[in-house]
Parts: structure tokens; sequence; C-alpha cells
């Protein structure tokens, strides 16, 4: 399997743990999850490195987390961390609309 010039059956080959088309899937998911989030100016005082690695460790927990989009993974975490976040959220969705 080739897709943008990489060879994913010899990858798959060489890791052992996955298959090409799961090592091709994992590759693109990660880059699509990593473009959309300014991993730099996320948290104050922590640089984007921190702030990423710390999100790799919680999605860890999530379970089938690399078939989850982005706001699938944060959805999630919100209802298992923030509670009181996720409360205001509702809170805020359920008004009515202006018009």
């Amino acid at each position: 399997m080739l897709r943008d010039n990489i060879a994913w059956e010899v990858i798959g080959d060489e890791l052992s743990t996955r298959s090409n088309v799961l090592c091709c899937q994992k590759w693109y998911n990660q880059l699509i999850i990593y473009e959309d989030v300014d991993w730099d100016n996320l948290v104050e005082h922590r640089s984007g490195d921190v702030c990423r690695k710390r999100w790799d460790q919680l999605v860890k927990h999530i379970g089938e987390h690399a078939n989850m989009s982005f706001a699938e993974q944060v959805e999630v975490l919100s209802k298992r961390y923030c509670t009181d976040l996720l409360e205001a959220r509702e809170a805020y969705d359920s008004k009515p609309a202006v018009s």
C-alpha cells in the first residue's frame, strides 16, 4: 500500500503490531488532530510540547480514541473530568435563540 509516497506495507511489516492500513490511518488521524490545535498558545506558561504530551496521555484512557475525531475526544474527556464545564455548556446550548 502506497499513499503520499509512503510504503505503509513496509512500515506495517516492521512494526508487526499493526497492519499497514492501521499504521496509515493512525498517522493521518494524528496529523489531523495536531493541525487543528494551536498547542503553543493553548495554556499560559506551558509549552506546546507539554500540552500535546499531556493530551496524548489523557486520550490513552478513553479506550477506542484512535477511532474518534478530536471533537469526540474532547467530549468524552469533558464529561469525565470537567462536569461543571459540561453543565455550563448545556445551559448555554439550551437557551432560546435570539432572533
